[in-house]
């Protein structure tokens, strides 16, 4: 029951000494405005964008290509010029494939410093009257502004919390508002036309590597075709000198010493069936590689360059100044009116 009277007491004495309450905690909240004045810096501004990987169905111009290289993938593991590792991370063309090396360009300093080195802009000119050993160290650390954050998206299926997906934002923080946006949307050009280059220079590459096997083979096959060739002219072995079904039992493959018994009218023709099989191939496949370089007027990753969210972290950070200010002065002066209660009635100790 006394406890109930005391803490009644109290509460009529915190009201009947609200003022000094509300004063005291306007005097916390004078001292935060005055420390944000005398310690103000430069605003900083971060600029982010959602991207995500594009479906497969967008991407239906890489078909022809992925046809093409998918069907040989076999032949191509076996070399042991050409590692594994690289022929999954690009063939097949897919969304998901080529969303990763988007990301691995910003995990990449390197990419970024050399993007921003490009454009020129005002504060690279600035950097560039440094000393060598102190630019490297600036464009590294205007790089480390930009960065990749990944959250799952998640909603309830069946009463449970359950992650359908994620979502990928990349951000870039920088004093001024404006001109943080400009090297934020010149950035994303440049680092996009950076993954159009990597990605035709390795699909290059895995197809040099395919058309020099390719040829390599052909003309292994050709020469020996040619060999058997000149046999059955210094025999005189025009036409096909034995029936179909001596020819299985003589199994007159193509690595038998006697196919010259096919006569050389048809061995020479198969060998322009071979020559020209292969140069079309070769020629489509190129063909197509080409024109997907010049007609590259298609965006690789999925954005909206019209979402691009600008905010400022200035304002969030004195908002929460002044909040604490402002708890720290209702506890200072909650604090200051029970101690001198406490003082007035000693009794109720």
């Amino acid at each position: 029951m006394k406890n109930k009277i005391y803490l009644a007491e109290i509460l009529k004495t915190f009201w009947l000494e609200k003022l000094k309450i509300i004063i005291i905690t306007l005097i916390c909240l004078i001292i935060a405005i005055i420390y944000n004045i005398q310690n103000k810096e430069k605003p900083l501004y971060e600029v982010s964008m959602v991207i995500e990987p594009r479906s497969d169905s967008s991407l239906i111009r890489f078909l022809p290509i992925n046809q093409y290289l998918t069907k040989n993938l076999i032949v191509l593991k076996k070399e042991d010029g050409l590692k594994d590792g690289l022929i999954k991370e690009i063939i097949p063309v897919n969304g998901n494939k080529i969303f990763k090396k988007y990301l691995e360009i910003f995990d990449n300093y390197d990419d970024l410093k050399l993007i921003i080195k490009k454009n020129n802009f005002l504060f690279a000119e600035k950097i560039e009257k440094l000393p060598s050993s102190e630019q490297e160290k600036e464009f590294i650390k205007i790089s480390k502004k930009f960065s990749v954050e990944r959250k799952d998206l998640q909603e309830y299926k069946n009463l449970k919390l359950r992650v359908v997906g994620e979502e990928y934002t990349i951000t870039f923080i920088w004093p001024e508002a404006e001109e943080a946006k400009d090297i934020f949307n010149d950035v994303l050009t440049e680092s996009l036309s950076l993954l159009k280059q990597k990605m035709y220079e390795e699909i290059d590459f895995i197809f040099n590597f395919y058309e020099y096997h390719t040829i390599s083979e052909n003309n292994k096959k050709i020469e020996y075709l040619k060999e058997q060739s000149m046999v059955a002219k210094e025999l005189n072995i025009e036409n096909n000198a034995v029936e179909d079904f001596e020819m299985r039992q003589l199994n007159l493959s193509r690595n038998s010493t006697l196919y010259y018994l096919r006569g050389y009218k048809a061995i020479d023709k198969e060998i322009e069936i071979m020559e020209q099989r292969v140069n079309n191939e070769l020629i489509f496949i190129k063909n197509e590689i080409q024109n997907l370089k010049k007609n590259d007027d298609f965006k690789l990753i999925k954005y909206n360059s019209s979402l691009i969210s600008v905010k400022s972290l200035a304002k969030s950070e004195n908002f929460r100044i002044y909040v604490i200010s402002i708890i720290l002065g209702l506890l200072i002066g909650l604090t200051y009116v029970l101690l001198v209660w406490v003082i007035k009635n000693p009794e109720n100790n």
